[in-house]
């Protein structure tokens, strides 16, 4: 069958395409006047949704409720990932298979996690287009995920002494913080001077909204003398500049270490090491005492 002049087909569907821009007329194996009446009743009003315009409501409404890592980490999967795989067709025409054969693609490409990690924000997509009634079902639904074996590097003690050498004054300072306070990147970055700061850390974790208590060690006490000084602002720990750490700077100054560990690697570390590590922890639930180091 002869197709009509910018109609072309692109998977198992037909799109009309105008100025760079796919227009999803009908499946690819109906018959030529089907084509042609498709073509004409969009020409009359209009284009039907594709996955995309699923997603860019998605990124308009929902995805603003998620943290701003999550935020920024969509975005940039949707625009350079669905975007140019997925995003021209209709949300009905992708199905279970094409999800399957995509994962076993990246899989191939050795880049499993990476494929896992589109299939989600693309599953999280589908699930806003059959709330908006723009999608019927989620294809993403019963395939199983790439296999993913987890990263595990124990820092040992010299990895970080030769990491804090090459490390500038006040990343050294955050990653002992990490490692004698044992709370996660957020919350370090988050903590604030109090008057209390140097017998007990008390902390809201921004993960579990749990209340945690870390007594203040000799040494940790000794690392909180230097890191905040004489200043007057309220966070404990700031980057060289003098603001406080932000995610992205905390990446860009572990980037360039190059170490095979990474600031997770050194909290499991902070978890594990008693009696061997620098500093005793003891953490306490405001519920229910719980011991952070053993």
């Amino acid at each position: 069958m002869k197709l009509p002049p910018k109609v072309h087909q692109s998977g198992p569907s037909l799109y009309y395409v105008h100025q760079n821009k796919w227009h999803r007329l009908c499946r690819a194996d109906v018959s030529e006047s089907e084509v042609y009446a498709a073509l004409a009743t969009f020409l009359e009003i209009g284009t039907e949704p594709t996955i995309m315009d699923i997603a860019e409501d998605y990124q308009k409404s929902k995805l603003l409720t998620r943290s701003r890592v999550t935020q920024k980490e969509y975005a940039r999967i949707i625009d350079k990932e669905v975007r140019p795989q997925f995003g021209h067709m209709h949300p009905n025409d992708l199905t279970q298979q094409d999800v399957a054969v995509f994962l076993e693609c990246m899989t191939q490409a050795n880049k499993a996690p990476m494929g896992n990690r589109i299939v989600a924000v693309l599953s999280s997509i589908y699930n806003h287009g059959m709330r908006i009634r723009m999608a019927d079902f989620n294809p993403t639904y019963g395939v199983r995920r790439n296999e993913e074996k987890p990263k595990q590097h124990y820092v040992t003690d010299q990895e970080l002494w030769d990491a804090s050498k090459k490390a500038t004054q006040r990343f050294r300072w955050f990653m002992w913080g990490l490692y004698l306070t044992g709370l996660r990147q957020k919350d370090l970055m988050a903590l604030d001077i109090t008057s209390r700061i140097y017998e007990v850390i008390e902390v809201i974790e921004s993960k579990t909204n749990k209340g945690v208590e870390v007594i203040v060690t000799p040494s940790l006490k000794k690392l909180l003398r230097r890191s905040i000084g004489p200043r007057t602002d309220g966070a404990v720990f700031i980057g060289e500049r003098g603001q406080r750490w932000r995610q992205s700077a905390v990446q860009s100054a572990m980037g360039r270490l190059n170490v095979p560990w990474t600031l997770h690697d050194l909290r499991a570390k902070a978890e594990s090491d008693h009696p061997e590590g620098l500093g005793l922890l003891t953490r306490y639930n405001r519920r229910k005492t719980v011991t952070g180091v053993k």
